[in-house]
Parts: structure tokens; C-alpha cells; sequence
């Protein structure tokens, strides 16, 4: 059987749409997992740089802003280190609406 960029395109698409409807995303000082749909309006950011110097005004807004928790970013640079840019990739693909 031979399947055609669109049979790929179509089927990537709709496992991402899947994906995008699953609670599987941590947020930062949440117990509970949410899905990308939860968030279609707002978004969801990633962390910041621990690096970049910001001011004390900047981060109250950023506070209020979701973000994935970074432990999640932490155990798979630790546990994963040669995926982790195409799972920050998936990340960002489930973030776009299709």
C-alpha cells in the first residue's frame, strides 16, 4: 500500500487534534493536568529562561500567565536529552490551532 504526502498530512493532523483534546500538559503551580483546548484562548507559554534578569513587575504578569512546568522540560533533558528539541517541537505544534 502506498500512502501519499496528504494520507501523512491528514493523519498528522488528526493526532495532533486528538492530542490537542488530551489532559496531558502540567502547568506551573497546578495539580491537576489540562489539555491545549482548555487554554485555545490564552495559551500556554513555556518557562523562561532561569538566565534572563526580569523585573519584579514583569514577573507578576508573568506569574499570571500559564505555563508548563518546567519539570517537565527538566526530566526530559535529563531522561531524554537527544528528544528534547523534537518534543519542545511537538509542544509548540499542539500549541497552533490547525
Amino acid at each position: 500500500m502506498h500512502f501519499t504526502h496528504n494520507h501523512h498530512e491528514k493523519e498528522e493532523k488528526e493526532t495532533i487534534s486528538k492530542l490537542q483534546h488530551m489532559k496531558i500538559i502540567p502547568l506551573k503551580g497546578q495539580s491537576c493536568l489540562v489539555s491545549v483546548n482548555d487554554f485555545e484562548k490564552h495559551g500556554i507559554s513555556f518557562p523562561l529562561s532561569k538566565s534572563t534578569a526580569f523585573s519584579k513587575n514583569f514577573r507578576i504578569v508573568l506569574d499570571d500567565i500559564p505555563t508548563l512546568d518546567e519539570q517537565l522540560l527538566d526530566f526530559i533533558e535529563d531522561k531524554y536529552p537527544r528528544r528534547v528539541d523534537s518534543i519542545k517541537k511537538l509542544l509548540r505544534k499542539l500549541g497552533k490551532n490547525q
